[in-house]
């Protein structure tokens, strides 16, 4: 019953957010800005460091009807989006990369971009790749750079061809809810029980299974600067 109940949110959630999009498609390599409640205060400092000419969007996942309304009258931002109900962070990302065809950037709200040069280099992305990042964890066990998300680029054409090849989306999972022949590739890059994405955690954060398996594939992630976290 509780999986039916997902199954219904996801698909009322997925028709509401495409109908909204539709407007928005014209929209140039768009960033978007993924706002939850209590959150505004950052997400307007946030926009005072977006460079005049980079379209960005806002996405509600969870803004109360107050909230709603003062982003909409005081934050000037190129698109407003709505989540009917607030959704863990890889569901939204699952639903930019399943109904865009182009391109487009993801930035935290808690992340200050001073130097306005990044987002025109973050958008020159090469067609092998999944996505471009600014900030890098290296895992010196596998002997892999995984992207962190604060700021992304991302090829939704590639990623959508990974997650469908594999069945696998952008949430929290754990190794032992893999499926075998998603296991048997992720061997390939010495990924196991004991050898995650990132040492640390116990768990496939958001989006790092599919860029796991997209690694195992061939596609690459580009940085365009190496920052630590």
């Amino acid at each position: 019953m509780v999986a039916i109940q997902q199954n219904l949110l996801f698909q009322l959630t997925k028709w509401s957010f495409s109908k909204q999009l539709h407007s928005l498609r014209q929209i140039e390599s768009p960033f978007f800005i993924i706002c939850l409640h209590g959150s505004l205060h950052l997400v307007d400092l946030c926009l005072n460091y977006f460079p005049a000419n980079q379209k960005v969007v806002l996405i509600s996942n969870g803004l109360s009807n107050w909230e709603i309304t003062w982003a909409k009258k005081n934050l000037k931002v190129d698109g407003f989006l709505y989540l009917p109900k607030r959704v863990v962070h890889g569901f939204v990302v699952d639903l930019l990369i399943q109904e865009l065809e182009h391109p487009f950037g993801l930035l935290d709200y808690d992340c200050y971009v001073f130097d306005t040069s990044i987002f025109e280099r973050l958008s020159n992305l090469d067609s092998q790749s999944m996505l471009n990042a600014l900030f890098v964890y290296t895992n010196s066990k596998i002997n892999l750079d995984f992207p962190e998300s604060y700021m992304l680029y991302l090829n939704p054409q590639p990623i959508r061809m990974i997650q469908k090849k594999y069945g696998v989306n952008s949430r929290v999972i754990n190794y032992q809810s893999l499926p075998n022949h998603v296991k048997n590739k992720l061997l390939e890059i010495k990924i196991d029980e004991k050898h995650l994405p990132e040492e640390h955690k116990d768990y496939f954060d958001t989006m790092r299974l599919w860029i796991a398996l997209g690694f195992a594939d061939g596609y690459t992630c580009n940085f365009i600067e190496r920052y630590p976290t």
